[in-house]
């Protein structure tokens, strides 16, 4: 379930790439929610400063997100159980004050 949705998230990560860089090559565009935010809307433009900001975040977004299906399917339930165990054992050495 979690290389799935790792799988999902380097999509979404490569779509948000495409659109900044169409974004910042002058393909500006504008996304408006009348329905969503009370007495007004939401109105979300696409200029090519965003565009730029929206492909910074995205390069960053694909890659971890691909890493993280095979680091998920590396570590299966016995990471699970190793990071709950040694949280606790974090939290029982943690001094009281």
């Amino acid at each position: 379930m979690a290389r799935l949705a790792y799988g999902l998230a380097a999509l979404v990560g490569v779509g948000a790439a495409a659109l900044g860089l169409h974004g910042m090559f002058g393909g500006a565009f504008t996304l408006q929610v009348g329905w969503l935010v009370p007495l007004g809307g939401l109105q979300l433009t696409l200029d090519p400063l965003a565009g730029f900001f929206l492909l910074v975040i995205a390069v960053g977004v694909a890659p971890a997100s691909v890493y993280a299906i095979g680091s998920a399917a590396a570590r299966g339930a016995v990471w699970a159980r190793t990071w709950s165990s040694s949280s606790r054992c974090a939290w029982c050495r943690w001094p009281r004050t």
